[in-house]
């Protein structure tokens, strides 16, 4: 199977995980004075799909946060004793 292929038959991410995607490219960027119209077109996504996930852009700082913190715990988890 050619990679494209295979990158067919992966589902798309949902909105949220992209708007999550996207929160994080832009940090990455250093752009953290983003505007929610910013993180929408850099998610692919319309102006209004950020807010009616999350509410604001600190809901969304939030839920990034949470998401790293759990990638983390897992982490530490995985080690030996």
């Amino acid at each position: 199977m050619t990679s494209s292929k295979a990158a067919e038959n992966r589902p798309a991410p949902t909105s949220r995980a992209r708007v999550l995607a996207a929160a994080e490219r832009l940090l990455a960027r250093g752009e953290a004075g983003f505007s929610m119209r910013e993180l929408a077109a850099e998610a692919g996504l319309s102006f209004a799909t950020p807010f009616n996930l999350f509410g604001s852009k600190l809901a969304i700082m939030r839920a990034l946060s949470a998401e790293r913190i759990a990638a983390m715990e897992a982490q530490f988890r995985a080690l030996p004793p």
